[in-house]
């Protein structure tokens, strides 16, 4: 199965040599499990509003149309968590930044407080807000 994130992406994030360090072999085990973690850290925030079967399903057939925020915010969790098992101390603090940045947009947007152009869940599985609720009014009677 294709991965979403491809090797050319963090041309644009991270120097080859200092991903040779964290990651070893490009497609190594420890580079999968991040991303996969990365992925997962990212449905968990926003899969109640938007559908991330769609977002985090290549489609091979077209050419590249992956959302470049939602790639943005995974290579941050990401790199995030590659340095992080190097220990805490040595986070350079831009990752940091990048890593709070991605959490904070992820709770906006999962929250349904900011706009995005991510698919929204089909409407089988969020049936919206609205809520009938019948409740018995308590009288009291002295």
């Amino acid at each position: 199965m294709p991965r979403f994130i491809k090797e050319a992406d963090y041309d644009f994030t991270i120097k080859a040599e200092t991903k040779k360090v964290l990651v070893g072999e490009p497609g190594s085990n420890k580079q999968i499990v991040a991303e996969d973690t990365a992925i997962s850290t990212v449905t968990e925030y926003i899969g109640g509003m938007y559908n991330c079967a769609a977002i985090f399903t290549p489609n091979v057939a077209d050419p590249d149309t992956r959302n470049r925020h939602i790639i943005k915010i995974v290579l941050a969790l990401t790199l995030y968590n590659l340095y992080h098992q190097t220990g805490a101390k040595d986070i350079p603090e831009h990752r940091k930044v990048d890593y709070d940045d991605a959490i904070s947009w992820l709770k906006d947007a999962g929250r349904g407080t900011i706009k995005t152009t991510l698919p929204p869940l089909p409407d089988t599985e969020n049936p919206g807000d609205f809520r009938l609720n019948s409740k018995k009014q308590r009288v009291h009677r002295w």
